[in-house]
């Protein structure tokens, strides 16, 4: 179940926060290498085609490891912000207790 899920964040995680030319350019990189393979006829096929694949997913690695630290900065962001708030909020009305302890000792 939890490999299910994790695999299924990665896959959709792959489609979050980065253009759509982002990963039309990631799919044509083992094309290039392979069009380049066949200009040059060098008969090395498959090394060309290895080296597409493996720049494409050293490339996608590195967009995933990207994304997941945006997220993290984003989730530590909003957290900060609401922290924030609540202890302005708690400030105020600690300010206000202390303000009418005041008024009513100095009218004592």
């Amino acid at each position: 179940h939890n490999v299910a899920l994790a695999l299924g964040h990665t896959i959709t995680g792959l489609f979050i926060g980065f253009s759509f030319l982002t990963y039309v350019s990631l799919a044509l990189i083992p094309v290039v290498f392979l069009v380049a393979e066949y200009v040059a006829n060098t008969q090395a096929g498959l090394l060309w085609n290895s080296v597409g694949v493996l720049t494409t997913i050293y490339f996608l690695v590195t967009m995933l490891h990207l994304e997941k630290i945006l997220r993290l900065q984003f989730g530590d962001k909003h957290l900060f912000q609401q922290k924030l708030a609540e202890a302005v909020a708690h400030n105020r009305k600690a300010d206000s207790i202390l303000n009418h302890t005041l008024k009513n000792i100095m009218a004592d």
